[in-house]
């Protein structure tokens, strides 16, 4: 993907270049936890970049036992220092 961005610069002399997006679910009707994201360049229409979208944590479901007490309050707080947002928005 790196070649295929500059190409893209190269191919518009300019670092502001356009893009068109499109993106799929896993599942038809929008009701999938899974999807993903894709940027192609305009004047090449070679991919640019590609983005993986998900509506749950994997980390979050490693958590076994219940969601109470001190134990869990402080794994919760060490995720969402390392977690990533990565929701579906449609």
């Amino acid at each position: 993907m790196k070649n295929a961005s500059d190409g893209e610069v190269a191919d518009a002399d300019s670092t502001d270049i356009t893009v068109s997006g499109d993106g799929t679910c896993k599942i038809r009707g929008h009701t999938s936890q899974i999807g993903d994201c894709t940027a192609i360049g305009a004047d090449t229409g070679m991919v640019i970049d590609v983005e993986d979208l998900s509506k749950a944590c994997k980390g979050c479901s490693l958590w076994k036992g219940a969601r109470l007490g001190s134990a869990f309050k402080e794994w919760h707080a060490r995720m969402a220092r390392v977690r990533k947002p990565n929701w579906l928005i449609w």
